[in-house]
């Protein structure tokens, strides 16, 4: 049993198909990740700030939706009503079954209490029980 023989006579080449496919795969990621974040910046908000924010990482199905400061619902540069978001929330939640769905609400620091509630309820009614909220860290800690 000779196995160097088998080995002798081939050549070694580099595959380059396999690196243009993975490099295509990239630049494609890349594209839509950045399109998805300027939409979800579109809409002029001028968030919060806090001193004790917690980062988080986005999920596939997390959905942004943002208030603003004169009380109008938006996702993806829409308006929507209450009812309309209460539908498409409920839609998400029954398509997503046991996929975790979260909202990320984007509030404008000017707000009204009122405005931000709608959508809280909003998804308590499509049964979603993950919201967070966005907000700017200062990186100020309160000393004690």
């Amino acid at each position: 049993m000779n196995f160097r023989q088998s080995f002798l006579g081939r050549e070694h080449s580099f595959q380059i198909a396999p690196l243009v496919d993975i490099v295509f795969l990239l630049l494609t990621f890349f594209i839509v990740t950045g399109a998805l974040a300027d939409e979800e910046k579109a809409t002029p908000i001028k968030l919060p700030t806090t001193t004790s924010a917690v980062t988080r990482k986005r999920e596939k199905l997390d959905i942004v939706v943002n208030v603003t400061r004169d009380g109008r619902i938006r996702i993806n540069d829409q308006d929507y009503s209450v009812e309309k978001l209460r539908r498409v929330l409920a839609d998400v939640q029954q398509s997503a079954r046991s996929v975790p769905v979260s909202v990320i609400i984007r509030a404008d620091g000017k707000a009204l209490h009122e405005d931000v509630m709608r959508v809280i309820d909003a998804c308590r009614a499509a049964k979603l029980r993950n919201a967070w909220f966005v907000s700017i860290d200062t990186g100020e800690r309160e000393h004690e």
